[in-house]
């Protein structure tokens, strides 16, 4: 089961790396997940953060 969830927000995307995405925003990202997969921890990419998409996860990461 999983209980981690990593937000994965288009419009910090946007706005945030507006100037570099790949050094300010994907890397970031990418790099929460593989930290995760490393260590063998169970998660979920999401892109809503309404109560139904974040019932049942006990940690959201979100990353910059």
């Amino acid at each position: 089961m999983k209980s981690v969830a990593v937000f994965y927000s288009e419009s910090t995307r946007i706005w945030h790396g507006r100037s570099d995405r790949k050094s300010r925003y994907d890397n970031h990202f990418y790099g929460a997940c593989r930290a995760l997969i490393e260590e063998h921890i169970p998660h979920d990419i999401i892109v809503d953060l309404d109560r139904d998409t974040l019932a049942g996860y006990q940690v959201l990461h979100g990353a910059v």
